[in-house]
């Protein structure tokens, strides 16, 4: 069977097990409170209380050290079984009752089985009908947007998808892994306190579904991103009046070229930034529904009080008021952005002030104000709580988070530093250390033009500008500032950022147009688009305002893209509702937008603006690699084998096997003697070797011959010193060292060291040994009994 093949059932396993347990089995759980609801509320909800539970039942359980798969299966099943044993009458009564009378029957012998049968069947019959007549009427009335939707999300999962490729995509996935493992160990925090929310889902997965880690980091990206998409589409349309007007920004987005294609690249990857996206527009959209309810719920007060009514409505107690549940779901996803990634809750909190200052008329009541406060403060205790009972067990901060606080401007002390130095072996995404992430990324935009290189010093003396002149000179240097950052960062061309420009004039002219209609609510969303597209294009770019800078471009720039597009729908849809108010026929206007997202997917498709999949090879690991890690994994039994490689490798096969570095193994047998003994104690032990190394986290080395060869096993074995080892020429070396002590090793026992794979550029060997009578490894393979002599060997950092 094809490895690819095997691959792409993994996705769509996990995909299953992702969509079934947080979105499905939570929304049966909250059918009876969902009801009357849109679809689109309906996933919200589902998806945000489903990831919110399994994230907090690892982390409360992994505070204690409890975190086995029966006391996660037994927590999972705890809230469904206690409803239904609370409604324990109804369910008897609606469908156990008379499942059990013909049961019993049967039983006694009162039915025949032919009797039965026939009332099971007749039961059955009903149930398919019915069945069927629900989803034919729901293809009649969804058809359209079913395909749009279908067609779109097949061209995500098919775009995210690496099946031909199967190394990390992100030097820091091997981090993440080390992580989760160590939660199988009872530490919840093992290299100290991290927003810890991707970790504990993917541990929850990996504890009741008995699905190895190193699947879940590698394979979970396509999982994620698919859901990072489809909430977009979801935040479209809660603000969009007609149906197919959100599918213009949603197919430019998921599936045009539109944009720059490095803002995608770190979707392929499993990383806890990306897992924080599914949770920031929830936070806009329970915001814009907060203020909708208290409107509603304020003009029903007012009404009841005007008709001296008040006496007949519902305490509060015995029923939650919309606005309530709207502010809970705030809450909980804002709590969500923070447990995955600060960086999350940075752009949720900009979306959120952008939605507060279009809704501000709400803001200024002292009640709303109040409730909107204690909200913030909840959402924040939430997260943090965790974190801070672990800090007062004695868990130390993580790294990463020091270097944060740096990037926001934050001075740190020499003993933070030191922190920080201590846990940067096991630390690598938060130092900008990303695979994915191209030098283009890193690319800072200057704001001082073509005369940024020029020194103050050259330049005449200029006269002194009066406050307008200032003014307009700044406004010019913004201007030309945010246009160079949305061209080199965000969209692909001129002409595409020329035509996004053109729906800001649209959307201007749209708002007082609203006003004229009294479309209020509509005229607000207008606003916070506007506002939000501004502030994100301010936080790509801080220093042109003179203001501190909160995360870097390269992270900025992919929220901003993510975002930016949302005015190409709203303008459109903006002009249907005003035509709409002058031809009241909303059929019409529900066809024209149809016709507006089929013409505009009809164009992309046609005038070749697809956006073309390119996956490269991980730059951390050989292809080969992985795929020997998998089948490993699969055919042999756990903690019955090492692995001998470079480092990559070592928190992939934790917890089920063990992990040998190359360095130490090379090190047991340097200035080789005859008394010279090296075991491994397990009865399988494979040898990974790169026969053509890889720059670290860079690719293939283009300066250097990097294959194996006798000049660069010459050289002096690297000192064991954590990344550096394995880091440029050192992995050569490595490699290098490996690869022949393995051939001298082969010479001397044929019969025992084998071959498991190669390739042109990697190979496995492996060797079963008897564990009561183990090989001694310790050999002179020609390069390790010796005084160094060879000329030194340029090393990259």
């Amino acid at each position: 069977m094809s490895f690819n093949f095997v691959t792409t059932v993994w996705i769509a396993k996990i995909f299953i097990i992702y969509t079934l347990m947080v979105v499905v089995l939570p929304y049966f759980v909250m059918r009876k409170f969902l009801q009357g609801r849109s679809i689109t509320q309906k996933f919200v909800f589902s998806i945000v209380a489903g990831n919110f539970f399994y994230i907090m039942i690892v982390l409360l359980w992994g505070l204690v050290h409890i975190t086995n798969r029966y006391v996660l299966i037994a927590t999972t099943f705890a809230i469904p079984v206690g409803m239904a044993v609370k409604g324990r009458k109804k369910l008897w009564e609606g469908h156990v009752r008379q499942t059990w009378i013909h049961l019993r029957r049967f039983i006694k012998r009162e039915n025949s089985f032919r009797y039965s049968m026939r009332i099971f069947f007749r039961w059955l019959g009903r149930e398919i009908k019915s069945a069927l007549r629900r989803l034919g009427i729901f293809l009649r009335k969804n058809i359209f947007e079913l395909i749009l939707f279908l067609g779109c999300s097949a061209f995500v999962m098919w775009y995210f998808s690496i099946t031909n490729h199967f190394g990390p995509r992100a030097s820091d996935l091997v981090v993440h892994m080390y992580w989760i493992n160590g939660v199988d160990d009872g530490i919840l925090y093992r290299a100290g306190i991290y927003p810890f929310g991707m970790h504990a889902l993917l541990y929850y997965f990996h504890a009741v579904f008995d699905i190895p880690t190193v699947r879940l980091v590698l394979l979970f990206g396509t999982v994620q991103a698919f859901y990072i998409f489809t909430m977009f589409l979801a935040f479209l349309k809660e603000i969009c009046r007609y149906r197919y007007t959100p599918y213009l920004t949603y197919v430019a987005f998921a599936v045009g070229s539109y944009l720059v294609s490095g803002r995608y690249a770190r979707y392929y990857a499993t990383l806890p930034q990306e897992f924080g996206m599914v949770f920031i527009l929830p936070c806009v959209i329970a915001l814009i529904r907060f203020f909708r309810a208290v409107r509603d719920e304020n003009a029903e007060y007012k009404r009841m009080k005007e008709q001296k009514l008040l006496y007949t409505r519902i305490d509060g107690k015995r029923r939650w008021r919309e606005s309530t549940i709207q502010l809970w779901l705030l809450i909980i996803s804002f709590g969500l952005t923070l447990s995955a990634h600060f960086y999350s809750t940075i752009i949720a909190g900009v979306l959120v002030l952008a939605a507060a200052v279009a809704y501000i008329r709400f803001i200024f009541n002292p009640k709303t104000f109040r409730r909107l406060v204690c909200a913030a403060v909840i959402a924040i205790m939430i997260p943090v709580f965790p974190m801070a009972v672990a800090f007062a067990g004695g868990t130390p901060l993580e790294g990463s988070l020091y270097w944060a606080l740096e990037v926001m401007g934050v001075s740190r002390s020499d003993e933070t530093e030191q922190s920080e130095d201590a846990s940067s072996e096991n630390t690598s995404e938060e130092n900008g250390n990303t695979a994915v992430d191209s030098s283009g990324e890193n690319t800072k935009v200057s704001a001082q033009g073509d005369n940024s290189g020029e020194t103050a010093s050259s330049e005449p003396a200029q006269p002194e500008l009066s406050l307008q002149e200032k003014i307009s000179q700044f406004v010019e240097n913004a201007k030309s500032t945010a246009v160079a950052m949305l061209t080199m960062l965000i969209f692909s061309s001129e002409g595409v950022l020329q035509a996004w420009v053109w729906c800001v004039p649209v959307l201007l002219v749209e708002i007082p147009l609203m006003w004229l209609l009294r479309e209020w609510e509509y005229s607000r969303y207008i606003i916070m688009i506007l506002l939000a597209s501004i502030f994100l294009i301010i936080l790509c770019i801080p220093d042109t305002f003179g203001l501190p800078s909160l995360l870097d471009q390269s992270r900025a720039s992919i929220y901003c893209a993510y975002f930016i597009l949302t005015g190409l729908s709203l303008a459109a849809d903006g002009v249907l509702v005003v035509l709409g108010r002058i031809i009241r026929v909303r059929a019409l206007w529900q066809f024209a937008s149809l016709a507006m997202a089929a013409a505009f997917v009809f164009y992309t498709a046609e005038g070749g603006y697809i956006r073309v999949k390119t996956v490269n090879s991980s730059s951390l690991e050989r292809d080969g690699a992985q795929l020997c890690v998998y089948d490993i994994m699969e055919k042999y039994p756990d903690e019955k084998w090492t692995i001998v490689s470079c480092n990559e490798e070592r928190n992939m096969v934790s917890p089920v096997a063990w992990h040998y570095e190359v360095c130490d193994f090379l090190e047991e047998m340097e200035n080789y003697s005859d008394d010279d003994e090296m075991y491994i104690p397990t009865q399988y032990v494979f040898f990974f070797i790169e026969k053509r190394s890889m720059d670290y986290s860079y690719g293939e080395f283009t300066d250097v011959d990097a294959e194996v060869s006798e000049y660069w096993a010459s050289q002096e074995l690297p000192p064991t010193s954590g990344l550096s080892q394995y880091s440029g020429t050192n992995r050569i070396i490595t490699n290098s060292r490996l690869y022949y002590w393995a051939q001298e090793y082969q010479k001397r026992f044929p019969n025992e060291m084998k071959v498991y794979y190669e390739d042109d550029d990697f190979v496995c060997y492996y060797i079963e040994q008897n564990e009561y009578y183990l090989n001694n490894f310790a050999i002179d393979y020609g390069y390790n009994s010796r005084d160094y002599t060879a000329s030194e060997v340029e090393t990259y950092d």
